[in-house]
């Protein structure tokens, strides 16, 4: 349960996880030589498709995880350029083609905020709101600068 949204200058992400039944905080997004990389779904997934991308992104060394049975991420890679690459069930990336991009099971509610002018920081929070499984704080990350991190108390 995510939502995680890019409004092309900041990428916001919600906290909650669920873990063994209990509720979570948790970091969803990263900041790694100069890329933005963010995942939604199983926490072990996205773990494993950071290392993938920081160890080159080779396709044939994509986690198994990503590509057989029903643990994968829905995975963003924004690039210092602002492009922006999306890996589902594969090892092989969609190249997104909006400034702005929403993943997660609050990506609806996101999407409709930013339609309205939302930053991605509003559309997470209003996503947190409204979308069940989401909340626990917001992180924020930027391109063009160091890493920020607002965490707000579980909502």
């Amino acid at each position: 349960m995510t939502v995680i949204a890019w409004d092309g200058h900041v990428l916001a992400a919600d906290k909650f996880a669920v873990q063994e039944g209990l509720c979570r905080v948790c970091t969803k997004i990263v900041k790694w030589d100069g890329h933005l990389l963010a995942g939604a779904g199983p926490l072990t997934s996205i773990l494993a498709m950071h290392a993938w991308f920081k160890a080159g992104a080779r396709p044939e060394d994509v986690p198994v995880s990503q590509t057989k049975g029903d643990d994968w991420c829905d995975y963003l890679v924004i690039f210092p350029d602002k492009s922006i690459q999306r890996f589902e069930n594969s090892a092989h990336a969609m190249t997104v083609e909006e400034d702005q991009i929403a993943i997660g099971n609050g990506a609806k509610y996101a999407y409709g905020a930013m339609a309205a002018g939302a930053t991605a920081v509003k559309a997470v929070e209003i996503a947190c709101r409204y979308a069940e499984g989401c909340g626990g704080g917001v992180d924020i990350l930027r391109l063009d600068r160091v890493t920020e991190k607002v965490t707000n108390a579980l909502t």
